[in-house]
């Protein structure tokens, strides 16, 4: 008699990560999606209920990359997920591609060679843009003036309410998968 194959998936717990900006909060797995924006909503509260967007890189039947969830897919899904990313609608806007920019090799440890997806807001308009951890912000400042119709020198970039120098890598901003840079003209006089 042959031997059942054993799957080599990974034993999942009760437990599921969700993630938004820096911010993470282990919560028990909820079964249901009206139960995952509940959970999410105490932990985000920032953000409104019918703006949650969930988010996943784990799994393979889209190579694993960036995906949203669609609430009538959930529970078919959830079981397999270790983490998820919690999105707000309006970061990202449906129809707004994502910018994938070509960057030069990071200029410190190959570790910071991965790409992580980012959300860039001027005014009304976000930009979400995949660029390595590793490569400093100025290689955005082309984009966003090309997207803007604002001059690069009169562009500043912020993180959580303080102005960032671009020679900063998103790494060494503490930026995660779906952080977000926010994109300011600047003051005359």
């Amino acid at each position: 008699m042959p031997k059942a194959k054993k799957t080599a998936e990974k034993p999942v717990g009760p437990h599921l990560i969700f993630t938004n900006k820096a911010k993470r909060v282990l919560a028990f797995r909820p079964k249901t999606y009206q139960a995952a924006v509940h959970t999410a909503r105490k932990h985000f509260p920032d953000i409104k209920e019918e703006d949650f967007i969930f988010q996943t890189d784990e799994l393979a039947a889209v190579d694993n990359t960036l995906t949203d969830i669609a609430p009538e897919i959930w529970e078919s899904v959830v079981d397999s997920l270790s983490s998820v990313s919690v999105m707000e609608r309006h970061t990202r806007g449906r129809s707004d591609p994502v910018v994938r920019l070509k960057t030069p090799p990071p200029r410190s440890n190959s570790s910071h060679y991965r790409r992580i997806l980012i959300n860039v807001d001027f005014e009304h308009l976000c930009i979400p843009v995949s660029m390595n951890i590793g490569s400093t912000i100025d290689v955005l400042l082309p984009l966003l003036s090309a997207r803007t119709g604002v001059d690069q020198q009169d562009l500043r970039i912020i993180d959580e309410g303080v102005r960032v120098d671009t020679s900063a890598t998103l790494y060494d901003l503490g930026m995660s998968e779906g952080a977000s840079l926010d994109v300011f003209r600047a003051q005359e006089g």
